[in-house]
């Protein structure tokens, strides 16, 4: 039996217990989370869309700038036979 089969068999155990009421309000609450859940996995799955052209409207000199400011922290070796 998996940890997670286990877990729910736990649950289920210590939810006998409780009254109808109880039980049923629990079963809105988690259906609530599963729906809030859905929706929030269905807006992220769309997310990287907004970022498509978010560079478009930056001017050519500033792109050069930036390629221009870059260096790098070590130095190559020249394999060149001189």
């Amino acid at each position: 039996m998996s940890t997670e089969d286990r877990l729910v068999l736990d649950y289920m155990a210590m939810l006998r217990h409780l009254n109808i009421d109880l039980r049923l309000r629990l079963i809105t609450e988690l259906t609530e989370s599963i729906r809030i859940d859905q929706s929030k996995n269905s807006n992220d799955n769309d997310r990287w869309k907004d970022l498509f052209g978010a560079w478009s409207d930056v001017d050519d000199s500033m792109v050069e700038e930036i390629i221009s400011s870059r260096t790098m922290g070590r130095e190559i070796p020249s394999f060149d036979d001189e």
